[in-house]
């Protein structure tokens, strides 16, 4: 049971991993796009003047603008909270790892416990058999001597 749920945070841990990574990668794509655009303005700056140039400068850096807040929202909010619960689940997973450690030590204890314990239960019968042996042996003798004193034998 314990190396099934194990199992089942390690398989978690992998799933919230592929989760990070892919906010990961959209973070990284907002600020490609940022970089794009900055290229462009730069291009149109650069450039022949031209009288719609302005405009779409303008229009370009609030492109800027919006892709760099969907890059720190995300950053801040979602790859946070990715970290945040992969964080546990790999705590969670230490935990689990020390508590089977722990019962493995408890369940090797227990076994000779078992052990020495069977071992002994075979020594307490041995010595009852042994008893009833000696007990009978004594009784036999008796008899003998009863068998004598009555004249039998």
């Amino acid at each position: 049971m314990a190396k099934s749920v194990a199992q089942q945070i390690e398989g978690r841990i992998k799933q919230e991993e592929r989760k990070l990574q892919e906010i990961e990668q959209l973070i990284e794509s907002y600020w490609d796009k940022v970089r794009e655009l900055r290229n462009m303005i730069y291009t149109l700056q650069q450039g022949e003047p031209h009288p719609d140039n302005p405009v779409k400068i303008a229009d370009l850096q609030r492109q800027v603008q919006y892709y760099e807040s969907l890059a720190e929202q995300v950053s801040v909010t979602e790859r946070h909270n990715q970290l945040y619960k992969l964080g546990i689940l790999k705590e969670n997973a230490v935990r689990l790892r020390y508590l089977l450690q722990h019962n493995k030590t408890i369940l090797v204890t227990k076994r000779q416990e078992v052990q020495v314990a069977k071992l002994r239960a075979a020594k307490m019968v041995e010595d009852a058999e042994q008893t009833v042996l000696d007990t009978q042996c004594m009784i036999d003798i008796q008899e003998k001597e009863l068998l004598i004193l009555e004249g039998g034998e």
